[in-house]
């Protein structure tokens, strides 16, 4: 747009730039305006601006010599060539004019702001969608500019030029769009690229250290990022991480408020009762009195605060919290960004995370919510910051179970020489050099196994990479699934052939969506997936449908995530999504005969494989756990990730299986009756096993009988060869299995057990046993693990490991998650089952805490046991009597326990229908040297409880905590139906 001579001096004198023209008169209008002197044209305004690496100034005579008309300078150069304003800072200038030359935009677009060392593309992506739903909006920032409607549009820097930018923001106001988010980079504010921008929301994240090899220091870094309070308009709103001391003493402007985000009491916008794993995260959005639920499709705290940083956009620009919490509910995460490549066989994850602290925020996150190991592959770019090396060096080495270092984008840099910086001083033992990086996502995909998993660092979104000066492709999205796609031993299975074979469809019975009717049949999926939110490129979506949710209203985040097919009921199909159809009368059935199918499949492979399945009123993961370990020396073994064993986690257990595996360990729970015989449809068990009965779920399964019959409907469909194995306990379990059928094999201590130890013992904190010529010691006490331990070892010689192989495995055997691990905080002994509680198993918890560290105090928090039906009354009083006489003191008698009669004289009782409610008062209560007992069903959420002691007394460690030394299944984490079953 051309401008006058006279609207370019009065706009540099309104912004105090003291503009004044040299000698040469200057010309009535300019047509344009440049910066680079090689896009200069006739008629133009040329901008000195003196950079990094030359001098605008440099270059005023070759604007000349293009027909630049005039140039605005710091000081004149060559004043007989052409016209000069001099002004007393040409950044600011070429700011202000290249606003003045694109009609000044931002009378038609509304700005937020981000800054902050990570986070912001997360943030910026999540407020664009918030947004979004109020007015047409879009984004700018690392991944490009974000129309409208969601499109990428491309972009090679976090904070364009100010010439760029205001023709990015011209062009969205010509669209229609009425507000966009903007990734302020400090490199901008320092450069004066946003200069004349006014911005209503201004947010702050997280802050460590970056960039110094541009910046001369953490402190000048810091410096930049404040730049942006400057920026903020009057009456607009500064928002910043209330876990952040950065931003301590920020100069907000007059008229301004100011608003903190977090997760920490002070804040003024609140994440409560927060939950996170794999698959995303939920929590309480909170603020000034309202709150709503949230449910977001990214995992991790540092996620959570970047929801919270966008929900302050929302919130500064106007949008109601209800809205803004179903904005958040609904978006998707962005490219690179915490970004699921593959569920299965192993969890396989990319970020963009690139410095110190995000890699460490990444791996810790990553490394507490994986089953398996963490297995993180990254390297450190050339030509940038090499003080960060080796700091990112040690993180991966210190917080990944497998650490991988390779090359990133070496630009003119040896890739070689920046692993060896980044590994320098590190033990031998702790890291693989692999410099070439498609080699390295090679190996860490081949080590991965089942419940593992695969982080890729440093890329993100990028699809190029950078090595000796030559720009190469390189998608990490692509390498992945190339790599990948083979491992399924559902592959055979899962093609659009295979898959109308499976659900027994005719010729009408799969989709015919637009554009879909001649559908390959030989086309591979690259796995099956009921949640959008982990969801891999290629996949097949399952669409299950419950009482309160439809997974026919995700078929969008399907597409958009790339799934190529869905099985979807009558009447969900969308024809206007690019999806192959596959259309059922029930889809959690269709997901089952999926599964069936491929273990059909598997019956034929070279090696065969063994399938054993587990169930239990308690122990059954742990046996699960157990045996696979046992197993594992000898072949091999995937086994169930988590408590994915019901009729939608056991099937996606199955179809997540590698083609690897010999060997499948299958968890099956019940909660209502008729679970357990499909779940054996599906796994075609060659060993079933059933560890012990007692009273859970009463208020579907109705008695104890009822539990009995439940659990051994496992072996309803063994074949002849096929072998049924229990526990000892109770007599009732294997009086009925050896009515049930002949061969029966009951494992436990006592002599008339078809398989017992020659020797045993059951300490506070190990369990040991000898039988055939080999000892067996594991790192977990009570006599309960014992038992389980026997029922391994019987279960994998049953399966054809050796007495020396199986036990060999069994040593390597961890606990996992927060299953009777016992584990030191500080002075403090705690003992956390946080998965399962029924009678049986709180009255072995006691049990075992009792024994612990004879002398010391002892603590219980008691959360409910769920399910109990009409016993449930008598079996909390009858538990909390048990906590009496043993001494506990205090007790958070929480949820049903809160009206549990404890005896006199009573422990001091802190009563709570929820359990975060006394939390707080229950770690004020301890001295700090207790023993602890923290016990409670899944759905009660007690692993809060850990939280808070690790917060109060110390960082939490355990000797015996660790990977399994068997392989694992991966899968994905919470689904959008509940995959994990009974406790």
């Amino acid at each position: 747009m051309a401008r006058s001579t006279a609207e370019v001096t009065a706009r540099l004198t309104r912004e105090g730039l003291n503009p004044r023209w040299t000698i040469l008169s200057p010309p009535n209008e300019f047509r344009n305006l440049v910066d680079d002197s090689r896009m200069a044209g006739k008629g133009d305004l040329f901008c000195a601006v003196p950079g990094t690496k030359s001098d605008g100034h440099d270059f005023v005579r070759a604007a000349a010599a293009a027909g630049a008309l005039a140039a605005v300078v710091e000081r004149p150069v060559e004043p007989d060539v052409l016209a000069q304003l001099v002004v007393r800072d040409s950044r600011l200038a070429v700011a202000h004019l290249a606003a003045l030359f694109a009609g000044d935009p931002q009378t038609r677009v509304k700005l937020a702001g981000v800054t902050g060392t990570n986070g912001k593309s997360t943030t910026v992506w999540l407020a664009r969608q918030v947004l979004s739903g109020a007015g047409a909006t879009a984004a700018i920032g690392t991944l490009g500019v974000t129309g409208p409607r969601g499109e990428l549009r491309g972009g090679d820097l976090t904070t364009p030029g100010p010439l760029d930018l205001a023709s990015i923001l011209a062009g969205l106001g010509d669209e229609g769009v009425e507000m966009a988010v903007m990734e302020v980079s400090s490199h901008a504010l320092d450069q004066r690229r946003a200069a004349a921008l006014s911005f209503e929301v201004g947010v702050f994240a997280s802050f460590s250290r970056e960039h110094l090899e541009y910046h001369s220091g953490i402190e000048e870094y810091r410096f930049a990022k404040l730049r942006l309070a400057d920026l903020v308009a009057p009456g607009g709103t500064c928002a910043t991480d209330a876990g952040e001391s950065a931003w301590d003493g920020l100069p907000v402007p007059p008229g301004a408020r100011l608003l903190r985000f977090g997760l920490e009491s002070h804040a003024d916008v609140r994440a409560e009762s927060v939950c996170t794993d794999p698959a995303g995260s939920t929590f309480t959005l909170a603020f000034d009195g309202q709150s709503a639920e949230v449910r977001l499709a990214l995992p991790a705290e540092f996620n959570i605060r970047n929801a919270l940083a966008a929900a302050c956009i929302g919130i500064g620009m106007g949008v109601d919290l209800d809205h803004i919490a179903e904005r958040l509910s609904r978006s998707a995460g962005p490219p690179g960004r915490m970004e699921v490549l593959a569920g299965s066989p192993a969890s396989v994850i990319r970020d963009f995370a690139h410095n110190p602290d995000s890699w460490r925020r990444v791996l810790r996150n990553l490394g507490e919510s994986t089953e398996g190991r963490l297995i993180a592959l990254g390297g450190c770019g050339g030509d940038r910051d090499r003080g960060k090396r080796r700091p990112m060096g040690k993180a991966l080495a210190e917080l990944a179970d497998v650490a991988i270092v390779t090359g990133d984008n070496p630009r003119s840099e040896s890739p070689e020489a920046i692993c060896a910086e980044m590994t320098a001083g590190l033990a031998a033992d702790t890291f693989t050099i692999i410099p070439d990086r498609r080699e390295a996502i090679r190996h860490a995909l081949e080590l991965a196994r089942p419940a593992d998993t695969v982080v890729l660092l440093g890329k993100g979104h990028e699809t190029t990479q950078t090595v000796a000066g030559e720009t190469l492709p390189f998608d990490e999205a692509e390498i992945v699934r190339e790599l990948v796609g083979a491992r399924l031993a559902a592959h055979r299975v899962l093609t659009t052939r295979g898959i109308r074979r499976a659900l027994d469809l005719d010729g009408s019975g799969s989709g015919t969506a637009a554009g879909n009717e001649a559908a390959d049949p030989d086309l591979h999926y690259t796995e099956v997936s009921t949640d959008t939110r982990t969801i891999a490129p290629g996949a097949l979506f399952v669409a299950l449908k419950g009482e309160r949710f439809d997974g026919t209203r995700f078929l969008g985040a399907a597409a958009a995530a790339g799934a190529i097919g869905a099985v979807v009921p009558r009447g969900g199909a969308d024809p206007a999504l690019p999806l192959q159809y596959f259309v059922v009368s029930d889809t959690l059935r269709a997901l089952g005969d999926l599964a069936a199918a491929v273990r059909r499949a598997t019956r034929s492979a070279t090696p065969p494989i063994s399938v054993a399945a587990v169930t239990g009123s308690s122990g059954k993961t742990t046996v699960k756990e157990m045996l696979a370990c046992a197993l594992s020396t000898t072949r091999p073994v995937h086994r169930t990730a988590g408590n994915f064993n019901n009729w939608i986690g056991l099937p996606l257990s199955v179809l997540s299986a590698p083609s690897e595996a010999e060997a499948w360990v299958l968890e099956a729970g019940a909660s209502v009756p008729g679970e357990i015989a499909r779940l054996t449809e599906i796994a075609d068990p060659d060993v079933a096993v059933v560890t012990t009965i007692g009273p859970a779920h009463l208020e579907e399964l109705g008695s104890l009988e009822g539990v009995l019959r439940e659990k051994l409907s496992l072996a309803s469909e063994l074949s002849g060869s096929g072998l049924l194995l229990v526990g000892e306990e109770p007599d009732m379990l294997p009086k009925a299995a050896r009515a049930m059928r002949a061969g029966v094999i009951v494992a436990g201590i006592g002599p008339d057990c078809d398989f017992h130890p020659d020797k045993c013992g059951a300490g506070a904190e190990t369990v040991w046993f000898e039988k055939s010529g080999v000892r067996v010691e594991l790192n977990v006490g009570g006599i309960h693990h014992l038992r389980d331990a026997l029922i391994a070892a019987a279960a994998a010689e049953a399966m054809g490991a050796s007495p020396a192989e199986w036990s060999a495995g069994l040593r390597s055997y961890r606990p996992v998650g927060l299953r009777g691990l016992v584990r030191r905080i500080g002075e403090l002994v705690v003992m956390a089952d946080c998965y399962n509680a029924n009678p049986q198993s709180f009255a072995a918890a006691i049990d075992h805490v009792a024994s612990l560290e004879p002398g010391r105090r002892r603590a219980a928090f008691a959360g409910s046991m769920l399910e109990l039906g009409q016993i449930s009354e008598t079996a909390h009083n009858q538990i909390a009597a048990r906590l009496g006489e043993e001494g506990f003191n205090p007790v958070a008698a929480t949820g049903l326990f809160s009206r549990a009669e404890f005896p006199a004289p009573a422990p001091r009782v802190l009563r709570a229908d929820d359990a975060a409610d006394v939390i707080g008062e229950f770690v004020e209560a301890l001295a700090g040297n207790e023993v602890v007992l923290v016990k409670g069903s899944r759905g009660v959420r007690l692993e809060r409880v850990i939280e808070a002691l690790e917060q109060r007394f110390g960082e939490s460690r355990s000797d015996a905590e660790g990977t399994p030394g068997s392989g694992a299944q991966a899968g994905p984490g919470r689904r959008e139906l509940r995959a994990e079953g009974e406790d």
